[in-house]
């Protein structure tokens, strides 16, 4: 075979090399094709026709003009991967501590005491700052600014809870990422609280909240896409 070393050499025959006046003859042409034929049966066609049979040494060399990968054995540009690394926290050229400046209001969007799904489409409530999160991503980070006004001489508190979309975990410790209690002596207090968080989402950037608050309390929890990432 004429592939060496990786390089190819025509191989010599009655017909290779050729020389003036002689007569070519079939079985030396033969061996030659034959030979020309392996050879180019053993090269990677640049139309994708055929598939490397062994590991590719690319000798410490680029491969440019990559389009960025979709399945999960595709290679990545460095631009991908750059955008994963930046995803943990995203420093966004907005100003702010956030993905996206658009606020969701879970008290004015999502029932008391009720498990509802938050998402950019699909979801029982729609958060458009959630199609700042790119496909595939596995977890988002939260800031949540919670207000709670005991509006009586009671005491009060105000509770939030986040999950996964589809999770059968309840509202209990383990799901719980804010809770402010307002303290009243017959005058009105308000009690606040910031705090940040990640939560799962599923593929579709989906989650879960539910929040809670007492007969006698005024609550105010909004959140804010501070980042997403992937595990």
């Amino acid at each position: 075979m004429a592939w060496s070393a990786g390089t190819f050499s025509r191989i010599n025959t009655s017909v290779s090399p050729a020389v003036a006046g002689t007569t070519i003859d079939s079985a030396g042409m033969n061996t030659y094709t034959a030979d020309v034929t392996a050879g180019i049966n053993a090269s990677l066609a640049k139309n994708g026709s055929n598939a490397a049979t062994s590991d590719l040494d690319i000798g410490a060399n680029l491969i440019t003009n990559l389009a960025d990968g979709v399945a999960d054995d595709d290679a990545a540009t460095v631009s991908q991967v750059n955008t994963v690394r930046a995803g943990v926290f995203v420093d966004n050229a907005n100003g702010e501590p956030s993905v996206n400046s658009t606020v969701f209001d879970v008290v004015a969007s999502v029932a008391q005491a009720a498990w509802e799904s938050v998402g950019a489409s699909g979801a029982t409530n729609t958060w458009s700052a959630m199609s700042s999160v790119p496909a595939g991503a596995e977890w988002i980070e939260l800031k949540l600014g919670a207000v709670s006004t005991a509006v009586s001489s009671a005491d009060a508190n105000a509770d939030f809870y986040v999950r996964q979309t589809g999770s059968a975990v309840g509202n209990t410790d383990q799901t719980q990422v804010g809770k402010v209690f307002a303290t009243s002596a017959a005058t009105t207090t308000v009690s606040h609280e910031i705090t940040l968080f990640k939560v799962a989402i599923d593929s579709n950037g989906h989650f879960d909240v539910y929040w809670d608050a007492a007969a006698n309390n005024t609550a105010e929890l909004d959140l804010y896409l501070t980042g997403y990432g992937w595990n």
